[in-house]
């Protein structure tokens, strides 16, 4: 008798088993999917997968979706937020965020993110804050028509350049003030105006406009943009600042104004402001000095002798080149390669910076 009631206290019936079992389910917290990359996996296969967005992984694991990815890595899935049969993606405010640059980077009006969140002012959101985008059918971010506003831009230039009107912009952008615009604020234009499709992915990332905008140049001084390579397979600041001064005896570093890497040495598409650039000192990427003193020179690490510059590399270059040109008021004529400029000038030849890199590629980039 006594065992009869030990067993019973020890084991429950198989319908007391389910509903333990059930309780403790409940109980325990919901933790974000764990994925293990595949072989040919990329970021929007795995997005499709999982019903989520390429963006929304690369900034749960905190990489660009650029990055490369490889069979065996491990990736955390973002958990979605559900609501009737709406599907959102949960995004935190990072420095230099404004909701009208949300708006047209995930391709939905300005109005319904504020509504989505209650922000009673969409001016208003701060570092560190979670916000609900909405998603589309499709779940990924496709290409937005977008223009970003430039000096001394309005939006009635604006307007005019797209075949649209004011009112227009300013409804689907809800400013509530048509006057107050402000250069690299992105402006999203109405469905149906003409005008180029760009992608803000391909822009130069926020950090390294912001501390472009706040350098001091002598847009006098720089006549064009003169492209180059390392000739080498792997190349940093570091190193080539090393090289330049340590064989080449040059005082200032690195011979280039900027550096752009391809993911050895460098993170692929990363740039890099050299200090002559900051400084407004003349380049050394030349043998010839008033072109030292006059052009601006981009570097991309790699030997494209040998092989072909990154799509990164060529996207971010293409956003340099851009914000470049528009600051210095530098004609996309003047828009060459190094083998081009010593081709100009009797007794220089070089095959910089290679073969396999196409300027004319570049020219229609942008």
């Amino acid at each position: 008798m006594v065992n009869r009631h030990r067993q019973s206290q020890c084991f429950f019936r198989p319908k007391q088993v389910l509903t333990c079992l059930m309780l403790v389910l409940v109980a325990l917290p919901a933790f974000p999917e764990i994925y293990r990359v595949r072989p040919n996996d990329n970021l929007t296969r795995i997005a499709e997968q999982f019903g989520t967005t390429p963006l929304a992984i690369a900034r749960a694991n905190k990489i660009s979706i650029y990055d490369v990815i490889v069979p065996g890595q491990v990736l955390t899935i973002p958990e979605e937020i559900m609501e009737g049969r709406e599907r959102f993606i949960s995004y935190k405010v990072r420095k230099g965020d404004r909701l009208s640059d949300l708006s047209a980077r995930f391709g939905v009006p300005l109005s319904t993110i504020a509504r989505d969140n209650n922000l009673t002012n969409a001016n208003r959101i701060r570092v560190g804050q979670l916000l609900k985008i909405r998603q589309s059918d499709s779940g990924t971010t496709a290409q937005l028509r977008i223009h970003r506003v430039d000096a001394g831009e309005s939006l009635s230039s604006i307007a005019d350049e797209y075949g649209t009107s004011v009112q227009d912009i300013v409804r689907v952008n809800s400013l509530k003030n048509a006057n107050l615009i402000q250069p690299g604020q992105l402006i999203q234009i109405p469905s149906g105006a003409s005008g180029k499709v760009i992608n803000p992915y391909l822009d130069l990332p926020y950090e390294i406009r912001q501390q472009l905008e706040l350098l001091r140049f002598n847009s006098g001084k720089w006549q064009r943009i003169m492209i180059h390579h390392t000739a080498t397979d792997v190349g940093s600041f570091e190193s080539i600042d090393r090289f330049h001064r340590e064989k080449r005896g040059m005082v200032n570093g690195m011979a280039y104004h900027f550096l752009i890497g391809n993911g050895r040495g460098l993170g692929d598409g990363e740039i890099v402001i050299g200090p002559r650039w900051k400084a407004q000192l003349d380049g050394g990427h030349t043998a010839i000095p008033w072109l030292n003193a006059t052009s601006i020179g981009i570097c991309l690490v790699g030997n494209f002798e040998k092989s072909r510059p990154t799509t990164r590399q060529l996207q971010q270059l293409s956003a340099l080149s851009r914000f470049l040109m528009a600051q210095c008021g530098i004609p996309k004529s003047n828009l060459i390669t190094h083998k081009i400029a010593y081709q100009k000038v009797s007794g220089y030849s070089t095959v910089c910076p290679g073969r396999y890199f196409s300027l004319s590629d570049l020219k229609d980039d942008i």
